[in-house]
């Protein structure tokens, strides 16, 4: 018996299954990452209607994309890094963009969202040392809601200049030897994509 081959993924039948997950992934956001084997990655993505797992293989004999049913856990933990088990640097783009701007008091970052108020963080230098750090982590102040007193300056990301101070950062404190656990990296979600729809 002739071994059976696959029908190859081509751009029509593509086009059929981006068309097909759309509204299953519009609005959604990407939660989890795994990697099944040496050529397959199953990502899961939250919508207001629960999670959908993708599945991208890359395999020369059978490229595909498709949704599959959830997958066993795979890893131990929820966060790639987890999963990977490898270290994870947290540096706030705030904290970036604070050192970026050579803040010598304490000073509010500010990041306006329209129509749901400004993100706003405390930064300055704290310690004999005076290393510039995080005072107030950033936070949602709604429309209306006043910031407290003091000096405000708009807190924006500068690429590609932010990511190689994140490197460096992460440079040195690998060099120092520093723990960089994964438990206390958590993103900052100051409003929800979906919460109004």
């Amino acid at each position: 018996m002739a071994p059976v081959s696959l029908q190859a993924m081509d751009l029509t039948s593509l086009r059929a299954v981006v068309a097909e997950l759309k509204p299953l992934l519009l609005p959604s956001r990407f939660e989890k990452a795994q990697q099944a084997d040496a050529h397959t990655l199953q990502l899961g993505f939250r919508s207001l209607e629960g999670r959908t797992w993708l599945e991208l293989s890359w395999q020369a004999e059978a490229p595909r994309m498709f949704a599959i049913t959830p997958p066993p856990r795979g890893g131990d933990g929820s966060t790639l890094a987890q999963q990977l088990q490898v270290p994870l640097d947290g540096v706030s783009s705030f904290l970036l963009a604070a050192r970026r701007l050579g803040i010598q008091e304490p000073t509010w970052l500010v990041q306006e969202l329209p129509r749901r108020g400004v993100v706003a963080g405390l930064y300055g230098p704290a310690g004999a040392g005076g290393t510039l750090t995080e005072l107030e982590p950033p936070r949602l102040f709604g429309p209306g809601v006043a910031l407290p007193p003091g000096p405000q300056h708009a807190a924006a990301a500068l690429l590609p200049d932010d990511v190689d101070q994140l490197l460096e950062l992460s440079l040195l404190a690998h060099a120092q030897g520093l723990a960089a656990p994964w438990q206390p990296v958590l993103p900052l979600y100051p409003t929800s994509p979906v919460a109004r729809l």
